[in-house]
């Protein structure tokens, strides 16, 4: 199996084609896992308070804006498997800051950054990546279910993790970093063992490989998903930010007195994970039943209704509504990635993507650091904000769907057509 590249060949075998796909459920766990997750924002509370701790998730999203594109284009250009091998490097590193960094708000701001990275460097790529492989394989119409599955089995891993990192936070917050360490490295000992998709061996200047990548952004449709991303970024974190002092709040502790709060931080995102595991395993399915775009809005409602009761309520009942909040996360990952997918060339998915994670990233740094202008500490008049702020985000994704699909002359057909000529 050979791709012209005009002056060689960069060739492939089946074998190491099935041999990524069958990697791909165990890479989907260990890069999705994030054992660090329900204890980070306690431990940066605890240690340099709730405004440093905004600031420094801010900084997490500024980093992440400077670091899309450029990964996005790597991406397209230099390699899928080596990209998201950089990925589980930044992560290893992070990791080791945060286990480091106690007291010491630089070294945790390295890891944010670091950690960023990580995720710049997955952004678009994994997604690409997986459907590159299927594409050399020509089986490429196995993308969404195949996407559903492995994103399901992420989710699991991230609930299983979730539970072990905050167990592991009622010794020493610092311990859940250790555990995610040694899950990165795992990532990448994976990441060695897969190959790379079949690929011209001819790099696209970056400036070219931009304006042939922007070139798309005439499809209203297009446009949307990718929209839909941008302010997803904001939407689905609104939840998040303040999810673990909240919960804190739950129990009656405080960041100084955290009794079973990590631990109780890990069940509520296990749960969550499991919960993300259905949203991921059904999303295929509720596209092909209802259509993607009212999916989306569907789950768009929903985020929205999550940081609207977490606003108003400080209860377990309303703890269970917060289980929910992965399904959006899950199944929009899975639905835009597939429409996008369908619409776009392959040298411009990535790209594409990581422009959107990075308007995205932007908006919600630059959110962030607006609000956490307010230093009162309050998580409930934060939380007022927030559910204001998802109101005006779904309204916005609602009234342009509307705008779009009723002036909207293109196929769905035509476009993967398009996308497929221009591969």
């Amino acid at each position: 199996m050979t791709v012209d590249g005009g002056s060689e060949e960069i060739a492939v075998t089946t074998s190491q084609m099935e041999r990524n796909l069958r990697l791909m459920p165990m890479l989907s766990a260990l890069a999705t896992s994030a054992a660090w997750q329900p204890v980070f924002v306690l431990f940066s509370t605890r240690e340099f308070g709730l405004h440093n701790a905004l600031l420094l998730s801010s900084l997490f999203f500024l980093a992440g804006v400077v670091l899309e594109i450029p990964t996005g284009w790597a991406s397209d250009n230099f390699g899928r498997i080596g990209t998201l091998r950089i990925a589980a490097v930044s992560w290893i590193i992070a990791e080791a800051a945060f286990a480091a960094g106690s007291g010491s708000l630089l070294i945790v701001a390295i890891g944010q950054i670091a950690l960023a990275g990580g995720f710049a460097f997955t952004s678009g790529t994994d997604v690409a990546y997986y459907f590159d492989t299927l594409e050399a394989l020509g089986r490429e119409e196995e993308f969404a279910e195949r996407q559903s599955r492995v994103r399901a089995i992420g989710y699991v891993a991230k609930g299983v993790c979730a539970l072990i990192g905050g167990a592991l936070g009622l010794l020493d917050l610092r311990i859940a970093f250790l555990f995610a360490l040694v899950i990165a490295i795992a990532q990448l000992g994976v990441l060695m063992a897969m190959h790379e998709p079949p690929r011209p061996s001819e790099r696209v200047p970056f400036k070219t490989g931009l304006l042939n990548s922007f070139g798309y952004l005439r499809n209203a449709q297009v446009v949307w998903f990718l929209g839909y991303l941008v302010l997803l970024a904001t939407l689905h974190h609104l939840s998040d930010a303040l999810m673990q002092p909240w919960l804190a709040e739950v129990l009656g502790k405080t960041p100084e007195e955290l009794g079973g709060t990590p631990l109780f931080s890990g069940a509520v995102m296990a749960v969550i994970g499991i919960i993300g595991a259905a949203g991921a395993a059904s999303a295929a399915r509720l596209s092909r039943r209802f259509g993607s775009v009212p999916v989306l809005i569907g789950y768009a409602v929903l985020s929205t209704l999550i940081v609207t009761t977490m606003a108003s309520s400080i209860s377990f009942i309303a703890v269970s509504m917060l289980a929910l909040r992965s399904l959006n996360g899950a199944a929009s990952d899975v639905l835009v990635s597939h429409e996008v997918s369908l619409r776009v060339g392959r040298f411009n998915r990535a790209t594409l993507i990581s422009c959107a994670s990075m308007l995205g990233a932007l908006g919600y740094s630059g959110y962030l650091t607006i609000v956490s202008g307010d230093q009162s500490g309050n998580v409930g008049t934060y939380l007022d904000r927030f559910a204001l702020t998802a109101w005006i985000i779904t309204g916005v994704l609602f009234l342009s769907a509307c705008l779009v699909w009723s002036r909207s002359g293109t196929s769905s057909v035509s476009n993967e057509v398009l996308a497929r000529k221009d591969a």
